[in-house]
Order: structure tokens, then C-alpha cells, then sequence
């Protein structure tokens, strides 16, 4: 009997670890063969408005700051001409805090230097007034002359 409730304890106790593991894990799917994202991989996307990024040091991403943010608190300048081109996008759920990132994987290439880079790009709508939510909008990138205004349901 005693052999039983410790195998009965050691069960619950694995179970409870591999719970708080998955729980505490972000949680990656790729997305590359869905709309909107067929339109764009592996696509020379050449940067028509001069823009910034700014880095996330903890997360190893760029982000394309709002447009009220001053250049002088950005980190890398993106001049015209530049050029994208992304192999894959992936959507990332952090655990921790809930937020949901559209990170697009691939190559930026200024001056015929290239350097590969995870851009994050997009934003979804979970909190909205109007049902249905939980979709994704893109704003306007540097390669795009106007954004677009769809609304993606992609998980």
C-alpha cells in the first residue's frame, strides 16, 4: 500500500512540474503560410519611407516604433532604399505576461551589408468593443505606401 501512494505522490508531483513548465513556457507557432504573411516572405520589400527601430535587448528583436517617438530614443536608423527579406514569421505567446508578437525572421540589408534580424511587426486586437476579437492588424511598414486595413484572424 505504501509503494502505491508514493508512486500515487511522485505522479502528482511530476504532473504538477510539467503543468508550471508549460505554463511558464512562451509558446512559438509558425505562421508563414498564412495570409498576410504569404505576400511577403521571401520578397525583396524595399524600405520607401525612412524609418527606425528600436531594440529589445531582453527579447533579441526590433520593433518599429510609434510614430510619436522621437528618432534620438530609437536604435537603428533604416535609411530608403533598404532592403528586407524575410524567410519566416512566427507567432509568440508569452507566458509570463500574455502579450502576443508577430515576429518576422529574416535579412536586412543596408548598403549591400546584410545582417539577419527578427523584426516584430503587426499587433493583436484581444481586448476590442466590437465582437468578434482576436485578430491582427498591421500598421504601416517602411516598405508598404499605406496600411493595411484588414483584419486577420490567424489563430
Amino acid at each position: 500500500m505504501k509503494k502505491i501512494i508514493i508512486g500515487i505522490i511522485v505522479l502528482v508531483i511530476t504532473g504538477v512540474i510539467a503543468l508550471i513548465f508549460y505554463v511558464l513556457t512562451d509558446k512559438n507557432r509558425d505562421v508563414s503560410g498564412k495570409k498576410p504573411y504569404l505576400n511577403y516572405i521571401n520578397r525583396e520589400l524595399r524600405v520607401i519611407h525612412p524609418t527606425y527601430l528600436r531594440w529589445d535587448e531582453y527579447d533579441r528583436i526590433y520593433y518599429l516604433p510609434d510614430p510619436d517617438i522621437s528618432p534620438e530614443s530609437t536604435d537603428l536608423e533604416i535609411p530608403r532604399g533598404a532592403i528586407f527579406r524575410f524567410k519566416k514569421v512566427i507567432h509568440r505567446n508569452k507566458a509570463v505576461s500574455g502579450v502576443s508578437l508577430s515576429l518576422w525572421h529574416g535579412s536586412l540589408t543596408i548598403d549591400n551589408k546584410s545582417q539577419d534580424i527578427i523584426l516584430a511587426w503587426g499587433e493583436k486586437h484581444i481586448i476590442c468593443l466590437e465582437a468578434p476579437c482576436g485578430y491582427w492588424t498591421y500598421p504601416k511598414a517602411p516598405w508598404q505606401n499605406k496600411a493595411d486595413p484588414n483584419k486577420y484572424f490567424i489563430d
